[in-house]
């Protein structure tokens, strides 16, 4: 399955390089870190890269990572979409 990110659009227009790299990243290896990293990018107006997973997997956590306000983590993502999901919900954002 392909995505084309090219497609991909926030408030200010197409997704800049570093916006585009946090998204592959999080593509090519699935992890806690790099979701965490990508999953508030919008790519398609106020569509976030979590609204469109939750949106082609309605059994994803619609609760995040909750931190102190000093940045700890109190409570971990209880999964991160996988592979062929990320896919599935860029395509479904941007088509």
């Amino acid at each position: 399955m392909r995505v084309d990110l090219s497609l991909a659009r926030n408030l200010l227009g197409p997704l800049d390089p570093d916006l585009r790299r946090r998204v592959e990243l999080v593509i090519e290896c699935p992890c806690i870190e790099h979701w965490e990293d990508a999953h508030g990018i919008l790519l398609a107006g106020f569509t976030s890269l979590w609204n469109a997973v939750r949106q082609v997997d309605p059994t994803f956590p619609a609760v995040g990572r909750t931190t102190t306000t000093a940045g700890d983590v109190v409570k971990e993502w209880e999964r991160v979409p996988d592979r062929e999901t990320l896919v599935q919900a860029i395509n479904w954002a941007t088509h």
